[in-house]
């Protein structure tokens, strides 16, 4: 997966030098030029917040634009939105600390993880989840259970359901975690799951590990099927570990997808809903 951008008017030329320098070019200054410009970015590495700050640089100089605005509707660092331990970085500040350094006129986010990014970047917008209005009948359905996957998530999956008017009870789950080391050692979920089509609702998929080993949990419940929505993809470690386990995922291109556009060899519904 690839960090990429897209100008309303053109997509730019990135590239990296031998020496591992990224150099990008915009096109030249037309007579009939705009002077508002708009970015798409999709950024899922640290080359791609530098590909950023030097497209801006770039556009403004040949440009001598009154309005640049950004959507970036995947906040690069949005999980690691506090200090955890000693010794560790405030990653998501650095980020907008580098973002702000910019001064866009407007950047507009999706579903930020928490309250935590929009508070740190000036000029911020959020965008409305795109499943309120898409597959009504599916979120309206009798016997969609909405699913919870942490304690973490209870607010927004709470929220989610008002939006899509699903009034059904929601499945709360639960990591499990030994008590000396912390690691993770299983789940559990608390309930009406027998005989349901359940919906796990997030933020982000980047591994999977969770919702792969909740989900067992749901079907050993007796659920009829499990589902994954979630707003940003990043199947790190592919789809193919879903086989079996989850029997339809939905996300948003907020992250680029095209990897998985031919996903019949992972034998599961997949959707993405363009922003």
């Amino acid at each position: 997966m690839r960090s990429t951008f897209k100008f309303w008017e053109f997509t730019p030329e990135i590239f990296t030098f031998p020496g591992g320098e990224l150099h990008v070019k915009v096109p030249a200054v037309q007579a009939d030029h705009r002077k508002d410009m708009r970015i798409e970015a999709r950024i899922v590495d640290s080359d791609g917040i530098l590909a950023l700050c030097l497209l801006v640089d770039a556009v403004r100089a040949e440009y001598k634009l009154k309005y640049l605005a950004l959507d970036l509707m995947y906040i690069p660092y949005a999980r690691q939105d506090r200090r955890c331990g000693k010794g560790e970085a405030f990653s998501l500040k650095v980020f907008t600390n580098i973002l702000n350094s910019l001064e866009l006129d407007q950047v507009c986010v999706l579903d930020p993880h928490s309250d935590v990014a929009p508070s740190l970047i000036n000029n911020c917008v959020v965008i409305d989840s795109p499943y309120k209005s898409v597959c009504p009948e599916f979120f309206e359905a009798p016997n969609t259970v909405l699913v919870a996957p942490d304690a973490g998530a209870t607010k927004r999956t709470a929220q989610f359901a008002k939006d899509v008017r699903n009034y059904n009870p929601i499945v709360q789950g639960l990591k499990v975690r030994d008590p000396e080391t912390g690691k993770l050692t299983g789940f559990q979920a608390f309930g009406d799951v027998e005989g349901g089509d359940m919906l796990i609702v997030d933020d982000i998929c980047d591994g999977g590990g969770t919702f792969v080993g909740l989900a067992k949990v749901l079907k050993d419940m007796g659920a009829n099927t499990v589902s994954l929505c979630v707003s940003h993809g990043i199947f790190s470690q592919g789809l193919e570990r879903f086989d079996g386990i989850i029997d339809a995922i939905y996300t948003t291109d907020s992250l680029p997808q095209a990897q998985y556009a031919n996903t019949e060899e992972y034998h599961r519904p997949y959707e993405v809903i363009n922003l």
